[in-house]
């Protein structure tokens, strides 16, 4: 039989860890099994693509490829290392592992040398608890207990290289204009404490899912993408903030996400609702924290009446984290593309936007 990938001590006790070793990383499997080397009162269920972990005290689910785990209530655990399918099943990495049981109240840490995953005693759930309650924790986006660090947010410069993207009749390419705010952006992130990447920093073309592979690798608290908008009539103006979603927006916005979307396959855009659920509150509150200071800030027309927009805009849907997509003005209104020639208007609008940010996404302690 093969080795376990490891143990787990909880109680005195000392039990095998079902799992396997993959390229020197040990994966434990969520199954039944794993329940029984536990111990205790968790049940792990297959509910595909996810896995369910259960105790009286909460219910968390978790899929392969996520680093977000969800709660029945919404609410959002993160773990260091998303689960992948190993010999048919889903597997976490102790340290993962150690995240999911601590939001079920089995708290414990991983002795990497000893290869071995300590528990702490469990405690007796209250006997008013039911296995639908939701893990204790915040109602929001963001994890109870985040590791410690700096914010660090994934900028996103739209277009690039070959791709214009939208154009005024005065000749400004929209490239140029996300490119300048997005390298103001991130120098202001950085100056308060942010760690920044960035998808472009100079004029080259990076496809969309070039793009979401360098959010999901950045491992970021957040994806904020900034574009320039456009529209038939030169008459339209303003800002506009979006999140992904398919809830009715005017319907112009359908025209601007099939520009955007651009070399995106639709079918790609099919993820885990599980994803969807665990970042689309703190993408609103994001969003709506940056078309706040936009309009209120700087003054600017905004044109969600009351809340933020939603459109099915490929980078929002596939960068597996909150995700924001800014519209900073109409390049084909000749007002606004004069304004937006202007260095100094875009230190502006860079400036309002890095003040949502930091607004929603205080500095860890």
């Amino acid at each position: 039989a093969a080795p376990p990938a490891a143990r787990v001590e909880h109680d005195g006790l000392l039990a095998d860890l079902p799992g396997v070793v993959r390229d020197g990383e040990r994966w434990a499997a969520l199954t039944p099994a794993l329940a029984a080397a536990v111990g205790g009162d968790l049940r792990i269920r297959s509910a595909d693509p996810a896995v369910v972990l259960a105790r009286p005290v909460g219910v968390l689910r978790a899929a392969p490829g996520l680093t977000a785990a969800l709660t029945a209530a919404g609410q959002v655990v993160w773990l260091p290392d998303a689960p992948r399918m190993l010999d048919g099943a889903l597997c976490m990495t102790p340290r993962a592992l150690v995240a999911a049981l601590t939001a079920l109240a089995l708290p414990g840490r991983w002795d990497a040398d000893a290869g071995i995953l300590r528990l702490a005693p469990a405690e007796p759930a209250p006997a008013s608890s039911r296995p639908s309650d939701p893990a204790p924790g915040p109602r929001s986006g963001r994890p109870a207990g985040p590791p410690p660090g700096p914010i660090h947010v994934v900028v996103d410069a739209g277009h690039g290289g070959h791709d214009c993207g939208a154009q005024g009749n005065g000749g400004l390419c929209e490239k140029a204009v996300t490119l300048d705010i997005a390298l103001r952006l991130g120098k202001l992130l950085t100056a308060r404490g942010a760690k920044v990447t960035y998808t472009r920093e100079d004029d080259r073309f990076i496809s969309l899912p070039g793009r979401v592979e360098i959010a999901r690798k950045a491992r970021a608290d957040l994806f904020v993408s900034v574009h320039v908008n456009s529209a038939p009539s030169s008459r339209a103006r303003g800002v506009e903030t979006y999140v992904y979603g398919m809830r009715t927006s005017p319907h112009a916005t359908r025209d601007i996400a099939r520009f955007e979307n651009g070399d995106a396959n639709y079918m790609d855009l099919i993820v885990s609702d599980l994803e969807e659920q665990a970042n689309h509150a703190a993408s609103i509150r994001a969003a709506g924290q940056v078309e706040a200071e936009l309009v209120h800030g700087l003054g600017l027309f905004g044109r969600a009446s009351s809340r933020v927009f939603e459109a099915p805009f490929y980078v929002l849907k596939r960068s597996g984290r909150p995700a924001v997509l800014v519209e900073v003005g109409f390049i084909s209104n000749p007002a606004e593309e004069r304004r937006l020639k202007d260095p100094d208007y875009r230190r502006r609008l860079a400036e309002a936007i890095a003040a949502g940010l930091t607004g929603t996404l205080p500095p860890r302690t």
